[in-house]
């Protein structure tokens, strides 16, 4: 049964298929259900390491926005789910750091919702650091484009807050 149909940048779809039959063959693929499967890192890197800059920033772009869809269209938070998005969070927000800051396509600030979906998965999944951390790059972005009494301003403000005093830095929840 064929992976892919049509045809993909000039490729023909029996060109793909032959392409990660061969990732097959060598285990560097591996079929997850009928219609996915997933590759080996080594294959995303070396994949990542042949893309142009503006390709890779476009790449880290999409990537960030795709991960965020993905949380903010959860219905409920199952802990197998979270963990898989959270390492997808830590590659992605290592990559996008590296391309994106660099770039000239995008600016870092551009990505504040994305942050704010990132930062609520680490806290709801215990990872209260990271949260903290992220959600602070969410807040520098919000400053910079909004109002400081906008509602998303407000936002991530109020989880902020509720961070500190959750782990009893009143003064920190106060002055924030």
């Amino acid at each position: 049964m064929p992976v892919v149909s049509g045809t993909a940048n000039g490729l023909l779809a029996s060109d793909v298929d032959d392409h990660v039959s061969t990732l097959f063959s060598f285990s560097l693929a591996n079929r997850k259900r009928e219609d996915s499967f997933s590759i080996h890192p080594i294959v995303h890197w070396w994949a990542r390491e042949r893309l142009s800059s503006k390709e890779a920033e476009g790449l880290a772009a999409s990537a960030l926005r795709i991960i965020a869809c993905a949380i903010n269209s959860l219905q409920s938070h199952n802990l197998s789910t979270g963990r898989q998005i959270i390492q997808h969070i830590r590659l992605c927000d290592d990559l996008c750091k590296k391309k994106i800051a660099l770039g000239a396509h995008y600016n870092i600030n551009e990505f504040r919702d994305e942050w704010f979906s990132f930062g609520g998965m680490y806290y709801y999944h215990g990872y209260s650091r990271e949260g903290e951390d992220i959600w602070k790059q969410a807040l520098a972005g919000y400053e910079k484009a909004l109002e400081p009494d906008h509602p998303n301003t407000l936002g991530v403000i109020q989880n902020l807050g509720l961070l500190y005093y959750g782990h009893g830095q009143v003064e920190e929840a106060e002055k924030i």
